[in-house]
């Protein structure tokens, strides 16, 4: 017996490493090729830096849930094999087209006068398509967790403000704080990101529970049977990647915005009169904009009437500095701001817990017959319409809640704390001139809300599947 028990313990220790191993590998060949395979440096130049993997991530990750979401409006039980096979198909024709479209667009200057080039970018985006779609396959099925999950943790992790700012600060190294106040020194900023980062985290795992009453036979009035008292309780796990993949939508919002309008003066020359070569220019000077927004004025938009755009100002919510200095005059200038981000964030949910509950395919009314069937009384309310109400009310205000919370974080973190650059720095800015290693842009001394809680809840994710998993392998 014993002999059996130690094999067994070698089976379950060597499988749960080798997925493990399999897991770090496909982490580090990550790693090795986002660092290692940068666009050519005759291209680099176009709009930003970023790596041909961090491109195809995000690629991958808008092609996902666009196809996710078609495909939630079919019926699961009928058409589940035909939808599988299907969406993997459409994941990778629309993955590969997103890949030469978005790369051919935002690198047109340096390539559009040589076919070669294009031939040879399209080629680039092509193979390295097809080694994401293969490392994030081999890595769900050899390793311990999601792989592309794991992919995202990686990008969303701040490791730039860990290693140059955090640390330094925290060993002492860094003497640019002794002059500071207490909202900026670094030990008290840490103490308040660990207090919500602790809120948050409870948030995410909330577990709702109510009293129910169950006796022996359902159709039994009678006083004297014994009853039994209990709790039915579920816990609501809120993703993540339900808010990250809406922030998505929100961004191609913003473009369809910028597209519509007019650019001229300091900040865009004005578009060429090609057509096609006027919309590659204006996706150039919009994805720009989006991705620093820093960078925006109150006038960069025109509509066709000549009148200002209005719904830039949503986006320039973030943009304000020293949130405590003028809060009045900020909420009073910004309130219709306030109201409708509140609104979108709120409607965003609400659509996300639906199109989630439709994937899980979960039919109350069946739960409700299921109920009936063993007797279970939710809070002395029949089952059936009246358990589905007050089921709906308790989600709805657990929505709402959660809702309210993250527009919170949203306005602590990106509006105080990645706005508390060191004294140093606003001094001599505020002289004209730079300081050496010192950033001109807000918020780079301490991590942005979607950065930081994006790799918190997602790292929450793959905490319970390689829980999961570990379970999974001492079981068999």
């Amino acid at each position: 017996m014993k002999k059996k028990i130690s094999q067994r313990k070698k089976i379950f220790s060597f499988t749960f490493v080798k997925a493990l191993l399999c897991t770090l590998l496909g982490l580090t060949f990550y790693i090795i090729g986002k660092k290692v395979i940068p666009f050519p440096e005759k291209w680099m130049g176009a709009t930003d830096h970023r790596s041909l993997f961090f491109l195809g991530i995000s690629i991958h990750l808008s092609v996902s849930w666009i196809i996710s979401m078609f495909f939630m409006f079919l019926d699961q039980e009928k058409y589940g094999e035909k939808i599988k096979k299907w969406s993997d198909r459409l994941n990778k024709i629309f993955t590969f087209l997103g890949f030469v479209i978005v790369g051919l667009t935002s690198y047109w200057k340096s390539v559009n006068d040589s076919m070669g080039k294009i031939a040879l970018l399209t080629l680039i985006l092509l193979i390295i398509n097809c080694l994401i779609n293969a490392l994030i396959q081999w890595m769900n099925k050899y390793g311990v967790c999601n792989g592309f999950s794991l992919l995202l943790f990686v990008e969303f992790l701040p490791i730039k403000w860990i290693s140059e700012t955090l640390w330094p600060s925290l060993q002492g190294k860094s003497g640019n704080w002794d002059n500071a106040g207490l909202w900026q020194q670094p030990w008290f900023c840490m103490l308040l990101i660990l207090a919500i980062t602790i809120f948050f985290i409870w948030i995410i795992n909330l577990k709702w529970e109510v009293p129910v009453e169950s006796n022996a036979n359902h159709f039994t009035n009678n006083p004297l049977v014994k009853k039994h008292r209990s709790k039915l309780g579920f816990r609501m796990s809120f993703s993540f990647m339900h808010l990250y993949q809406l922030a998505q939508i929100l961004g191609w919002f913003f473009i369809g915005i910028k597209l519509t309008g007019k650019w001229g003066g300091a900040n865009h020359p004005e578009p060429s009169s090609n057509p096609f070569v006027r919309i590659v220019q204006k996706w150039q000077w919009v994805n720009s904009d989006y991705r620093n927004p820093q960078n925006l004025s109150r006038q960069s938009i025109v509509w066709e009437g000549g009148k200002e755009g209005a719904g830039e100002s949503f986006f320039l919510l973030n943009n304000k500095k020293r949130l405590f200095g003028n809060l009045f005059q900020w909420i009073g200038g910004w309130k219709g701001v306030i109201v409708l981000a509140l609104l979108l964030l709120i409607l965003f949910r609400w659509f996300a817990v639906w199109l989630g509950i439709r994937k899980m395919n979960l039919k109350t009314k069946k739960i409700s017959d299921e109920l009936k069937k063993r007797g279970v009384y939710v809070n002395h309310l029949s089952s059936g319409k009246w358990t589905r109400e007050l089921l709906k009310k308790i989600v709805n205000r657990l929505v709402f809640f959660w809702f309210c919370i993250i527009l919170l974080f949203n306005i602590v973190f990106d509006q105080i704390f990645a706005n508390l650059e060191k004294k140093e720095v606003y001094n001599v800015r505020e002289a004209g001139k730079v300081i050496p290693g010192a950033s001109e842009q807000p918020g780079q001394f301490f991590p942005r809300f979607l950065d930081w809680f994006g790799s918190v809840g997602i790292g929450i994710d793959l905490y319970r599947q390689i829980r999961t998993k570990y379970k999974y392998s001492q079981r068999n």
